[in-house]
């Protein structure tokens, strides 16, 4: 159909179908919940990670900034790098990334490096600094360190990303808790929906008495109703 009507497709059922038989056996992580359809929240990352790179094969990093410490020069791609000083050895500047970070989560992390790669590929939040003499480095937002890193680490570029003190991250990570509530609010709702459907499809909405025999005699049959108990017939 998507060849017929000149459409692009992203087969996501391959990549799931493969991670399930050859990564889930040589690491125990199921990409699947127990109906072997619905995703995992780790399973997630793998389809929001194909979908992405389906839909943008160069993607964009976060945010890149190139500092030049001898020639004290500097430059960014998708930020703004404003009031920058050369003193000795310490460059300061104010920095404002258009873009968060991916919200490093614990199934993120499961998944990163393991499967995918998806801070390598997907999560790059760069900096890179070139003519420091030789040593190690601190990289630090308002005042608080984020990590140390050595004059060539820094020279081909470090990706603070996924780091935890990054302003960027721990933001991420909030908008994350933010959206994550709002997923658990939906997912609610979406249940009572589910419930009424049942309930008028039986012809008993809005009748307690009925619905309550539905249930006592769904129970009978051995069928799981804790769902439908929680619903307020009122």
């Amino acid at each position: 159909i998507a060849a017929a009507k000149g459409y692009s497709i992203i087969d996501t059922n391959t990549v799931m179908n493969e991670v399930n038989k050859n990564f889930w056996d040589t690491t125990g992580m199921e990409m699947n919940i127990k109906d072997r359809i619905h995703p995992s929240p780790a399973g997630t990352y793998v389809i929001a990670y194909n979908v992405i790179k389906g839909l943008f094969p160069n993607s964009e990093v976060v945010a890149e900034t190139f500092i030049d410490a001898a020639a004290k020069t500097s430059s960014a791609n998708n930020a703004a790098v404003e009031d920058v000083k050369f003193e000795g050895e310490t460059i300061t500047y104010n920095y404002t990334p258009k873009a968060l970070p991916w919200a490093a989560t614990g199934n993120y992390l499961k998944v990163d490096g393991k499967y995918l790669d998806l801070t390598g590929d997907l999560n790059r939040e760069i900096i890179k600094v070139a003519g420091l003499e030789e040593g190690t480095y601190k990289i630090a937002f308002d005042g608080v360190e984020i990590g140390s890193f050595t004059n060539k680490e820094l020279e081909a570029g470090v990706n603070i990303a996924i780091l935890e003190k990054n302003p960027g991250q721990i933001q991420s990570q909030e908008v994350y808790t933010i959206l994550n509530k709002k997923h658990l609010i939906q997912q609610k709702l979406r249940s009572v929906a589910k419930v009424e459907d049942v309930f008028r499809s039986k012809g008993i909405f809005g009748n307690a008495r009925k619905i309550a025999e539905y249930i006592a005699a769904s129970e009978a049959k051995g069928d799981d109703m804790t769902e439908y108990k929680t619903f307020d017939t009122d």
